[in-house]
Order: C-alpha cells, then structure tokens, then sequence
C-alpha cells in the first residue's frame, strides 16, 4: 500500500468530479479516463492505487514531483494535506515537508534536481538539500517573493541542473534562470496573453509541459500523454496537476471542469462556438472544433479599447509533432495580403506625383502627362496582347480600380508554385508566367493578368469602372505600377514602408520565405488535418495578391493604424494620412453594385470611420490555410484569425471564431 504521512483523521468527500490518467494507452472515449503504464515511475501499484482513491473521493492534488529514479511524492489540497510517496525519494525531503506541515504551513512546492537535490517551499519558508545550481540566485528570487507577501506557487529545474523557472502570485509572475529557450518561450506566451500557469514540469532528458489554465505546451512528452491532454482539453476538464517521469513517465490529474467566463471576449470566442444555449451554456470550444474540422493549427488577435488586448496560438504547426502554436509564428495570410498591401499602394498615394488616378501608362496629374521611360508596364502594354488577341484599355485601367477590383481584371485568384520551380519576377507573373516541374517556365494560361469583357456568362460586356470583379491579377498590376515609379521591388518597398515602421518583425512577402521565416511557419495541411509532404508545397510569388507570411499579433498592427485614421494609436507611427485612409473605406463599387467594396477593404456600410460602427474586414484562403481580418474604428474592436488547415474546413471554423466575436461585441 503506499506510504502516508496521516496528519489528521481522513475526511473524504466522494464526489467524483475529477478525471485521471496515468501514462499508457491512447484514450478510447472523452468519458473514459483510465489509461495505465506500468514502466517508468517506481512502486508504480502504488501510484495507481493513491491516484484512485483520490479520483474517487475528489480529493485535489496540491503538489505532486517526481525524483530523477522515478520516485514520487503526492501532497493533497485542503486542510488534510495527506503526503503519500513511493519510491527512491529522499527521507530528508519527507521530513521537511512533515515538519512544515505539522507547523500550520501549507506546502507550495516540491522540486529535484538531477542529482537528487530537493527544494521544498511552505508559505514563508524554504529549504534546500543537495547540490543545487546557481542556489543564491534561486533563494534570492525566493526571498524576493516572500519579503513582498507574494507566495510562490511552482519551483522546476532543467534537466542538467544548472537552471530553474520560478512561479508566484498563482502563476501569474515568473523569473527563469538558464532554462531552455522554447520553456522561456512558453513562459513569455502566457504572461503576454494573460493565461496563469498552473504547473511546469521537466524530466531528466529535457522534456517538459507546461499548463497555463486550459492552455498548454510540450516538448518531446510521450505522444500518449500529449493526446490526453488534447482530450482533457476538448472535454473542457482542468488541468490540475502533471507528473513526469524517466523513460517517458507521466502523470495527469483534473480535480473538476474548467468553467469558462463567457463575460470574456477571448474566452467566448475560444468556448461559444456553434452557438450558446438560452441557459448561458456553450455548444462547443474551439479545440472540439478543431478535432471535428481536423484543423492543426489557429491562431487569433483580438483587439479591444484600440489596442491589442490577446493573441494566443491553439494546436500545432505540424500535425504528429509537437512544435505548438505561438503567437510568433508565422502563418499564410492568402488574400489577406492585399489589405496589407494596398497600406503600401496607398502610402504612396501620399506621395508627391501618385494618386489613385495613375493608369497602365503610368499617366498621372500630378505630373501633367506620361512618364517616359522604358519599364515592365510598358513592355507588358505593348506585347502582352499577343497571348490574348486584343489591347488592354490600359487608360481605364486605374490604380483606383485595381484596388476595388472594378478594373474588369481575371484572373480571381494567385498562382502558387512548387519547391523546384523557378521563382517568376513581377513581370514574368504580367506574362502568365508557370512553373513546368522542371525548373522552367510557361507563359500565357490563364493565370494572366488581362483585362477582360466578358467578365460573367450572361453575354454583357463591361469596361474598366463599371461593375466589381475580385481579380487577384489586377493586384499584380498595382504591384508592377508601385515597382516601376518607386524603382524598387515590392517586398522592400513594403518592409521600408509598412512592415519595419509597425514593428512587423514576424512578417514577410519574400516568396518562397527565407531561412528564418521557413523553420517556424505553420505548415500546409490539406482537408483531412494531413501535412503536406516538403515537395508539395505551394509558395506564392504573387506578393501582392496572397504572398504574406504574418501572425495575428503583427496583423493587429496593421488593424490598429487602420482604424486610427493612419497613425497606430499606441507608438504614433504615421503610415496614411486620414483622408488616404478614409478613402480605404469608402465604397468605390459602382453606384447600384451591392458589393460594398473600399481599397483593399470590403466594408460592412458604404462610409466607415471612427463616427459610426461600421467595420471593414479582409477574408483569404488558399488550398491549405485560411484567414481573416476585421476592424471597427468607432468601436475600437478587431479581430485577426489564423489558420493552417485546407478547404471548407478550415474555413467553417474561421466563420466560427468570427460569428462567436461579433455576437459577444454586438456588430450587427
């Protein structure tokens, strides 16, 4: 039987609110919580039995640690703090923590280092036995603490002991010293994105978990272990407690149900999906949502009071791995692109001699006639009628069009290109440029940018400015227009003007990405949740029209300066003036056209600004990701959507997130 320390007569309620696994097989039902292993931790009968008795009283766990053998020790929650342990752990431990206990005190952390040091912290005090690395720093942060009247809640080491991540104040402060830097990581993520961490632990080959509420990161767990707590995640029981062990050993332990507070914007966006019930219940959460719509990976910005007030990343990069989603990493922003760019094509309407007036000839008032010099566009004006037969009426064809999507343009959407491929230059992409497989390049299909007539299948014939196409191709136009009067490409022109002066440092229109982009992106799945293989990989050298790589955290940027009229409300950046940006949001769709369409924007009401609760907002997708921008200047609410998941799925679960947002802030 396992080993106790009795304090006091034993009380037990037996209400059985809490849910149990102990590492071992994968979980056949949300309802079934009893998965067991018998390798791993030691005097593991004996584990298993205390485990159980306290899942069928509904006792809660106050601290349970494990010793770098596979011993354990287990302190109860509540005025009976029951010790039981197992195992090779130190008889010196165990009497500190009697010694604490029988003190009045009430036990806050147990902690081994590798080499069978321990620490124990009850309230006001602490001790520690054995070799303990960088021991002053780590007593002076402990000392810190409690001379402030804080108490500390979690004390881990790393798995070479010469580190350490201290908690307080219920998880809501921390410091870490020599931690590994993807812990540190998962420790920045929650203290930016206002998640307390419950538990931190690490085992003696460097893996670890970390639970912050009902979020959670890992590295290198055991996959059984991982998958459980996705489950306790989808059916919303809280996670208490964790145990890891050597060898892959692990422990889980949920005292009761995690109860949203669906008066919170980000907690009703992540558990009112599919609706709320009339008693105030929810239907479903986001991560049920993203099993059923096998969806790997979102990640969301929610913006309140003009400024970003959460981002937080769900699931993972890859599915089968456990690379998490942060909040830092980049995901394919497809259509979405266009918003961002057309800041820049409107940044440098600002300018002297550009105005949304400038056509194909690059013909412009400000400067009384057409610039003579050769560029792409004029070569693209006089040969491009080759591949289609007849002139473009390039005089018609505005940027002011191109960016309402009325300049009659196909094609609808971007082309992608495949590892191997060569990469096409702005004017390749004008010529219809593919890729052939084989490192070479076709021209002319259909994936042209051309003005055409015939634009629908009811035998009318429309001219530049009298009827709204969405054309991604007429995206590629402004971009070729924005290259040929700056003399720069579009990727710099947008990382001088737009992306550096908003602090974007995780954003990119460099296609295919560069080394830094392209080790932390969220990777494309298709449909059924499956990860592309390396060499199906689409890159998108149609920067303009869907080449972006962003987060929701640098996305929001670009939300915030929009609904501020240009300048971003918290640093002050300048990137349009007020009524460059007010043109953004006013419909330049033709008079009778329902499509209520701006620059780059389309918009809930024909005028938005801040006087009124209009929005504009921005969807994209591509075959393996989806995403979605949103922002209301009179409100001072957005939001910024995600997704590294294929096809109607994915989308499903972006229309989702977005409805859940709008009912809980009221957008008609």
């Amino acid at each position: 039987m396992p080993r106790s320390i009795p304090l006091r007569p034993r009380k037990l309620a037996f209400a059985a609110t809490l849910a149990l696994a102990l590492g071992g097989a994968a979980p056949s039902a949300l309802a079934d919580f009893g998965g067991w292993q018998t390798a791993g931790f030691m005097d593991q009968p004996s584990l298993k039995v205390v485990l159980s008795d306290l899942l069928a009283s509904g006792t809660n766990i106050r601290e349970m640690a494990s010793t770098v053998n596979g011993g354990w020790i287990i302190v109860t929650d509540g005025p009976e703090q029951l010790v039981f342990w197992g195992g090779d752990v130190p008889s010196s431990c165990l009497t500190k923590v009697y010694e604490y206990i029988q003190s009045g005190r009430e036990i806050d952390c147990i902690a081994f280092t590798p080499s069978n040091g321990w620490m124990v912290i009850a309230e006001d005090l602490a001790w520690h036995a054995g070799a303990i690395s960088y021991v002053n720093e780590l007593e002076t942060a402990i000392l810190d603490r409690i001379a402030a009247g804080k108490r500390l809640t979690e004390l881990v080491f790393d798995s070479d002991g010469d580190g350490w991540t201290l908690l307080s104040n219920g998880g809501s402060w921390a410091t870490s010293y020599g931690m590994p830097k993807d812990l540190y990581a998962a420790v920045l993520e929650r203290h930016a994105h206002d998640r307390t961490i419950q538990r931190i632990q690490m085992d003696g080959e460097g893996n670890w978990v970390l639970f912050a509420q009902d979020w959670f990161a890992s590295k290198g767990i055991d996959s059984t272990c991982f998958e459980w707590i996705k489950n306790f995640q989808r059916a919303e029981h809280r996670l208490d407690n964790v145990m890891l062990g050597p060898g892959g050993a692990w422990a889980l332990f949920s005292h009761a149900q995690f109860a949203p507070d669906l008066t919170d914007t980000m907690q009703y966006v992540e558990y009112g999906l599919k609706g709320v019930g009339g008693d105030g219940s929810h239907v479903s959460n986001i991560w049920q949502r993203m099993a059923d719509l096998d969806v790997a990976g979102v990640s969301i910005g929610v913006i309140e009071n003009d400024r970003l007030r959460w981002a937080r990343g769900y699931g993972v990069l890859e599915n089968g791995t456990q690379r998490w989603v942060r909040t830092d990493s980049p995901f394919d922003t497809a259509s979405v692109s266009k918003t961002v760019a057309t800041t820049l094509f409107m940044n440098l309407c600002d300018d002297p001699g550009v105005n949304l007036n400038i056509d194909m000839n690059l013909k412009q008032a400000a400067l009384g006639g057409p610039v003579i010099f050769w560029n792409d566009l004029l070569f693209y004006l006089l040969y491009g009628n080759l591949y289609k037969g007849y002139n473009l009426p390039f005089t018609q064809i505005t940027l002011r069009r191109l960016l309402s999507h009325t300049a009659a343009m196909v094609p609808h959407g971007s082309t992608s290109f495949l590892p191997g491929d060569a990469t096409p230059s702005t004017l390749e992409i004008l010529f219809g440029a593919n890729g052939d497989g084989m490192g070479g390049m076709t021209y002319g299909g259909s994936n042209m940018p051309y003005y055409q007539s015939d634009l629908f299948s009811d035998g009318g014939s429309w001219l530049p400015g009298q009827v709204y196409k969405y054309s991604g191709g007429g995206f590629m136009v402004a971009q070729s227009m924005a290259e040929t009067v700056t003399d720069n490409s579009f990727h710099v022109l947008m990382q001088q003007r737009v992306l550096s002066p908003l602090g974007m440092t995780d954003s990119t229109y460099v296609q295919p990405l560069p080394p830094g982009f392209a080790d932390r992106v969220a990777l494309p799945h298709d449909s059924s949740g499956v990860v592309l293989p390396a060499n199906q990989r689409p890159f998108y050298p149609w920067e303009a029209a869907g080449g972006l790589y962003s987060t929701p955290t640098d996305l929001a940027q670009v939300v915030l300066m929009l609904m501020n009229q240009g300048t971003h409300p918290q640093t002050g950046v300048e990137i349009l003036e007020p009524g460059t940006t007010n043109a953004m949001m006013l419909k330049q769709t033709p008079v009778g056209e329902s499509k209520l369409y701006g620059l780059g924007l389309a918009l809930s009401q024909s005028v938005v600004n801040p006087a009124n609760l209009g929005w504009f907002a921005h969807d994209g997708a591509h075959d393996q990701t989806s995403a979605y921008i949103a922002g209301s200047p009179g409100r001072g609410q957005g939001m910024v959507i995600l997704i590294n998941g294929g096809g109607d799925k994915a989308e499903t679960l972006r229309n989702e997130l977005y409805a859940a947002f709008k009912k809980h802030e009221g957008w008609n």
